[in-house]
């Protein structure tokens, strides 16, 4: 049982480890003035656009900016799925084709 609970404890010592690190070099290297916006506008089909949003958010991130996806075709189930994980994680949104060309018509900017 001890030598069991020591691999757990360093299991999770090391995972915790690996975010911190993480975090910590993407606040450091992050630029602040410059702000990047990835535009995704195919997510691929339900089963793999979780994790599409999720790998483009976190691109994005890195980029010192935020993902912008275009879901049109997507069921309304995983919609709300994908929008739970924008809410999450906090640098992602999904917009519809309609309000994609309404940001570009009205000052040329997504921002």
């Amino acid at each position: 049982m001890e030598i069991l609970s020591a691999v757990l404890l360093t299991v999770f010592a090391v995972i915790g480890i690996v975010f911190t690190v993480r975090e910590l070099s993407m606040w450091l290297f992050s630029g602040r003035k410059k702000r990047s916006v990835l535009l995704i506008s195919d997510l691929g089909d339900e089963n793999g656009a979780e994790q599409e949003l999720r790998a483009a958010i976190t691109r994005a991130r890195w980029g010192g900016g935020r993902a912008v996806c275009v879901a049109d075709e997507l069921d309304e189930r995983t919609k709300n799925a994908l929008r739970k994980i924008c809410r999450e994680e906090g640098a992602g949104e999904l917009i519809s084709k309609e309000e994609l060309m309404r940001l570009i018509a009205d000052d040329g900017t997504i921002i």
